[in-house]
């Protein structure tokens, strides 16, 4: 089962003006309900957030830039086509270790396309 982290958030303007005694009875509420997501295995709490454990995501890791060249014939539906793409930098963050390719990675395609019409918008007149 995959892990997700949930945020609670309080301190709103009401509960800042509670006395000592209702912010007492209000924390025993929160702690027994958290208690009870514990002890059914849905929670599993206390785990520190460190901030080295999230990766930085830059336009590296996300921008793909590519260039590619297609050759199309006359009276065949068939291009050819080639190209090049350099990869992000692909991380991985299973078990939580987070671990990063030495850099990006360049792929060099060739590839044989179809062109099948679905919709014809315009037709021009020989």
């Amino acid at each position: 089962m995959k892990d997700y982290l949930f945020l609670f958030r309080g301190g709103d303007a009401a509960r800042a003006q509670t006395s000592p005694e209702e912010m007492q009875e209000h924390m025993q509420k929160w702690g027994a309900w958290m208690q009870g997501l514990s002890q059914k295995e849905v929670l599993v709490g206390g785990l520190p957030l460190d901030k080295n454990d999230i990766p930085d995501i830059n336009l590296g890791n996300i921008f793909a830039p590519g260039l590619y060249h297609v050759w199309g014939f006359a009276n065949i539906p068939i291009s050819l086509g080639f190209g090049g793409q350099l990869g992000p930098e692909l991380r991985d963050l299973a078990a939580g270790v987070t671990s990063k390719n030495a850099g990006p990675n360049f792929s060099i395609r060739f590839f044989v396309a179809v062109d099948i019409p679905i919709i014809n918008f315009y037709t021009k007149s020989r």
